[in-house]
């Protein structure tokens, strides 16, 4: 059973967290919302607490294989008194895994720019974010119990799992797909090296 407990202090500032089984904190300056031209304005916001509980945690095949490659299957693992909330989620066939990126170094000051791209780091999947939360959609492979089997999840053994929420959303009698998206140049760049590294490694 996962017993850990995350504390996150909202706000602009830092943040600190340290390994699995353990409380996390992160601290920043107060401050309050005034609204001025129909925009808010940041003055002395006070600080607020948000109490995050894992439901489960991440449990890989072989604790040394290489969590970034999308074709494994990885299991999540949730505590067993939340088994009856996974009544009828094997109807689906991916879902989101939202987890807690417990192994990200602390970082004293915020990151703003994302190291390779340049690109500020709200605008880009990096692990290095204020509040480190990771978020990624999978195959639903089969249900255990309380043990999901599942394909494409980048995460380590161990990781705290927050939360699983099925996929695609729907609304007004429509599923919420997105086919019509735009993508940055700086990443189709990147894609366009891994492309060529791949290939130059066959």
């Amino acid at each position: 059973m996962v017993t850990c407990l995350f504390v996150v202090l909202v706000s602009a500032g830092c943040l600190a967290h340290t390994a699995h089984g353990s409380t996390q904190a992160v601290s920043a300056p107060a401050s309050n919302l005034a609204q001025q031209d129909g925009t808010e304005k940041m003055e002395e916001r006070s600080l607020r607490t948000i109490e995050i509980k894992p439901i489960g945690f991440v449990s890989r095949i072989s604790p040394d294989e290489n969590s970034r490659d999308k074709s494994l299957v990885a299991r999540v693992v949730l505590n067993k008194d939340l088994m009856p909330a996974l009544d009828g989620i094997e109807e689906w066939s991916h879902i989101y895994v939202i987890f807690w990126l417990d192994r990200v170094a602390h970082t004293t000051e915020p990151v703003l720019h994302h190291p390779s791209s340049g690109a500020g780091i709200f605008a880009a999947r990096s692990p290095l974010h204020p509040n480190p939360i990771g978020l990624t959609l999978v195959e639903l492979v089969k249900r255990e119990e309380n043990v999901l089997w599942v394909r494409g999840l980048d995460a380590y053994e161990g990781t705290p799992v927050v939360d699983i929420k099925p996929y695609p959303d729907w609304e007004q009698g429509r599923f919420q797909v997105v086919t019509d998206f735009r993508a940055p140049g700086w990443l189709a760049r990147i894609m366009g090296q891994q492309r060529e590294g791949d290939q130059a490694g066959v």
